[in-house]
């Protein structure tokens, strides 16, 4: 199965989650639809994501829409 690769800083109760994508095995990989779907489970209320790969911009969008943000 394939594992979402994510730096992530440790966090308390009431902080801000931030998660850092870094491309999975290099900068040049695009996050599937089901990557960005587990991410997005991960996610509690309000978080940080900085995608840091070539796709970065696109797989921001995609994450965008599948969390709901407007």
């Amino acid at each position: 199965m394939n594992q979402i690769k994510v730096g992530c800083c440790g966090f308390a109760k009431g902080r801000k989650e931030y998660f850092r994508l870094h491309g999975g095995s290099d900068y040049r990989h695009q996050y599937t639809n089901d990557e960005l779907m587990k991410l997005s489970k991960m996610i509690d209320e309000e978080a940080y994501v900085l995608f840091n790969n070539i796709a970065m911009y696109d797989d921001a969008l995609r994450l965008r829409d599948l969390v709901g943000v407007k």
